[in-house]
């Protein structure tokens, strides 16, 4: 037999023991719950008889007190308990008591909200059988029979009370009022009730004794039962225990003990196992195991030269290769600005980090004309030679010098005059050019404004770049968003292009994601709020050294690492400009 098939076989009785068990559980919950169920049934059904025998007391003390008082507060008492046995009007807070009937009455409480509930519906909530609602019913009849017996007798003392010669039968209304509620018509009546409330009383207790005698019988026996099942299941896993030390440990112990040899180096043991198959197929496997280890020690002396020989080959190559990507680097950097262009009352700066030696990121400020300075961050996706190779296409494209290759620059068809590409234009221009390739995958976002010196306005677009952050004299950083997806992603896109009035003071950041998505040791981006932060510290310094403390609190908080180029370019407004 395999292991498996004895492990399913085992497990099998295991679950369906356990699934015995969970069931006599739930029966002897049942049992529970259905002596509990019976004992509250018995309860509530005296409670009802004694509340419908307390009622009739209750009505009979208040008819005989106002017989002797004619307190119209007794006769307005008879009425209410009338009319809470009918289920007109709520109990009292202090009902329960048997001393209520004679308690001067004050302001009237209700136990609860909602509609009152006569005995007779309690009764039928009760689950009481027919014979016993039948019993409980005629008891009700004969005491409203003897209630209107009481109300006869108080009209009577009413009649009286009005006129003084009134007379019933030959006799004053007091004398036979008190003949009424004291006359052994009236006993009888008395007498009759509680007959058939003890007769209630008698049915509920022998219903309910036997209901609970049967459940306490069926809960002794599926105690019994759980016992033995969990006898059966404690069995079951004894003998499981000692099988499976016998036939599945002992000898994956001895395969263990076989297999530390071969750790150190002899594979000439070859144990035999008596067990399940499937552990004297483990055996096989490792003798199988052991022979294919001494084959394959032989194979890695040959495999061990020829590597030694492709990793000379490889060294070479990297070395010619790494040759080729310093030298690539050192022309992608050569595209950035070495001196940033004189604009009197305006300092620039810019900070550029590749990850790689090859970077998707390029910028520029570009000195157009006497009034003009142009200024673009690109940031292409992706990293290496594919990225690099667009970041320099677009930094010919974007050059500053007047030829038709660039669209900085603009051609008025009808004075053949050339004047500076308004952003949005730049940014329609760029997408034309530069249309999304899905086998290469690759789009760029862009950043491009141009500033003019003479009226302080800064117009730009932002092309799903981050957006520029705004800083000025005296309030907080503050961000202005120019919509526009990325360049070549859409065939027909929409670019907003916004201006910003710039005033004495002002600074201007523009970052690449790589600044704001840059990552700390648990995840967390450097995001806009840390940059706020991080750019409100440093207000002091000028501006080229506060974009370089900028990206060292970035490397800071990254500790160091760079998974994204990370660049930024900054204008600042001198605080003497007018």
């Amino acid at each position: 037999m395999s292991f498996k098939r004895a492990l399913t076989i085992t497990f099998s009785l295991l679950i369906t023991i356990l699934l015995g068990l969970v069931v006599t559980m739930k029966s002897l919950s049942n049992a529970i719950e259905n002596v509990a169920t019976t004992e509250h049934e018995r309860y509530e059904s005296r409670i009802l008889a004694h509340r419908l025998q307390q009622s009739s007391e209750n009505l009979t003390r208040m008819a005989r007190s106002y017989i002797a008082t004619g307190d119209a507060v007794y006769k307005q008492r008879f009425h209410q308990i009338l009319a809470i046995r009918s289920g007109t009007l709520h109990e009292p807070m202090q009902y329960s008591k048997a001393s209520w009937g004679w308690e001067m009455p004050g302001t009237y409480h209700t136990t609860m909200p909602g509609t009152p509930v006569s005995i007779e519906d309690r009764v039928k909530k009760a689950n009481c059988t027919e014979q016993e609602i039948t019993i409980l019913r005629e008891c009700k009849q004969l005491s409203d029979l003897l209630a209107e017996i009481e109300i006869s007798a108080m009209d009577a003392i009413d009649l009286g009370i009005k006129d003084p010669d009134y007379t019933v039968d030959g006799k004053t209304p007091k004398e036979w009022a008190e003949q009424q509620v004291y006359g052994e018509s009236y006993r009888s009546f008395k007498e009759a009730i509680l007959t058939q409330v003890d007769h209630f009383i008698q049915s509920i207790e022998y219903r309910t004794a036997n209901d609970v005698a049967k459940a306490r019988s069926q809960q002794r026996a599926i105690h019994l039962l759980t016992w033995v099942l969990a006898f059966f299941a404690v069995a079951l896993c004894v003998a499981a225990y000692f099988q499976i030390t016998r036939r599945v440990v002992n000898p994956i112990s001895s395969i263990s003990k076989q297999a530390e040899q071969v750790s150190q180096g002899n594979y000439s043991s070859h144990p035999e196992i008596q067990s399940y198959s499937e552990i004297k197929s483990l055996a096989l496997s490792f003798n199988q195991m052991t022979s294919a280890i001494q084959r394959d020690l032989r194979r890695r002396d040959k495999d061990h030269k020829e590597l030694v020989a492709t990793k000379h080959a490889v060294e070479v190559a990297y070395g010619r290769m790494k040759k080729d990507l310093e030298a690539a680097a050192k022309v992608q950097r050569s595209l950035l600005p070495e001196v940033m262009p004189e604009a009197p009352g305006f300092d620039f700066a810019y900070s550029y980090l590749p990850c790689e030696e090859l970077a998707g990121d390029t910028l520029n400020v570009l000195d157009l004309d006497d009034d003009h300075i142009a200024l673009y961050l690109v940031d292409v996706s992706g990293h290496g030679v594919q990225a690099a190779l667009l970041a320099a296409t677009l930094s010919h494209v974007l050059s500053p010098i007047r030829h038709e290759s660039s669209v900085i620059w603009s051609t008025d068809q009808s004075t053949d005059t050339t004047y500076v590409t308004p952003p949005v234009r730049v940014a329609e221009q760029l997408n034309t050019l530069f249309p999304y390739d899905p086998e290469l995958n690759q789009y760029f976002t862009l950043h491009y404004g141009v500033l003019n010196k003479s009226d302080l306005t800064y117009r730009f677009v932002s092309c799903g770049h981050p957006k520029p952050v705004l800083l000025r004299h005296n309030h907080p950083p503050q961000t202005i968003q120019a919509k526009g997806p990325g360049i070549g992603l859409l065939p027909a896109p929409v670019f907003e292009e916004k201006e910003i009035q710039l005033t004495a003071s002002d600074r201007i950041f523009f970052f690449s994601d790589g600044v704001l998505e840059a990552p700390n040791n648990q995840g967390m981006e450097f995001q806009e709020n840390g940059l706020y932060s991080h750019i409100q510290q440093h207000l002091d310094v000028p501006i080229k050294q506060h974009i370089q403390q900028i990206f060292k609190d970035v490397l800071e908080w990254s500790g160091g690492q760079k998974l994204d180029d990370i660049s930024a370019v900054a204008i600042e407004v001198r605080p003497e400009v007018n």
